[in-house]
């Protein structure tokens, strides 16, 4: 077995609340949001967060959400936008996941509930884990490659706040 495989997967913090997709899509964090992320991204920088890619929505509160995380972190690594995380049910988390080609051992996947909760309960084989806004959690993940990636293939460890 290869060395164990990090995946981090964080919802998005707090956000004004929109009206429609369109709306939905555009909504931006409200003040709290950005107070959670702050104190989240100084937690990570004192442990020493590292990732090698990075996955995320391409709706606004997402984005600064990402924003506010590499400002403080100082990540300059491969950063994919995917339009099929908007709204995302876990099967379709789990096939943009496994269809990572690049050697990448630590990934970062920033998006949307009720689909990342989803994907955290069913890759750790956990029941129902709740993402709040702002939380990351970190999975263990037991394959070889990502592509291998499914139901409980993954521990889930910790999850931040």
């Amino acid at each position: 077995m290869a060395e164990p495989k990090i995946l981090y997967v964080m919802r998005h913090g707090e956000a004004r609340p929109g009206i429609g997709v369109r709306g939905d899509f555009l909504r931006e964090l409200t003040s709290e949001g950005r107070k959670q992320l702050n104190a989240l991204a100084d937690y990570l920088k004192s442990i020493d967060f590292y990732t090698d890619l990075i996955l995320v929505s391409p709706a606004k509160r997402t984005l600064q959400s990402l924003e506010i995380l590499t400002s403080t972190l100082s990540i300059k690594n491969n950063q994919i936008t995917h339009d099929e995380i908007f709204d995302a049910e876990p099967q379709k988390l789990l096939e943009i996941i496994n269809s990572i080609k690049q050697p990448s051992k630590h990934i970062l996947l920033l998006g949307h509930n009720p689909g990342i909760s989803s994907l955290v309960s069913y890759v750790s084989g956990q029941k129902y884990v709740s993402m709040k806004p702002g939380m990351m959690a970190v999975l263990e993940i037991l394959v070889d490659d990502w592509k291998s990636l499914g139901g409980n293939t993954g521990i889930l460890k910790e999850i931040l706040q």
